[in-house]
C-alpha cells in the first residue's frame, strides 16, 4: 500500500507497505537542503540516493541534501 505523509516545501514523503513490511520515503524535489521532520518516524536509513548514508540512525529532524532521497527502514 501506498499512504502518504505531510511534508512541506519541495518534500515528497510517504510510506509504503507490504504484508508486515513497511517503508518511509522521503524524496527532495528541491534544489537547496532542506529537513524532514522525523520525530515520529525513528528508525534507520536503508538508502539514499547519494548511496553515503546506509545504516544511519533517523531521529528528530533528518537533513536531506538538494535532489536526495532516502528510504527509512521504521524501528517499530
Amino acid at each position: 500500500y501506498y499512504r502518504p505523509v505531510e511534508a512541506s516545501s519541495d518534500l515528497l514523503a510517504y510510506t509504503r507497505e507490504y504484508e508486515d513490511q513497511r517503508v518511509l520515503v522521503i524524496l527532495n524535489f528541491g534544489r537547496a537542503p532542506t529537513s524532514f521532520g522525523a520525530s515520529g518516524w525513528p528508525g534507520q536509513i536503508l538508502l539514499s540516493t547519494l548511496m553515503d548514508r546506509q545504516d544511519e540512525p533517523v531521529t528528530g529532524k533528518l537533513a536531506l541534501r538538494a535532489s536526495e532521497g532516502v528510504i527509512v527502514k521504521p524501528l517499530a
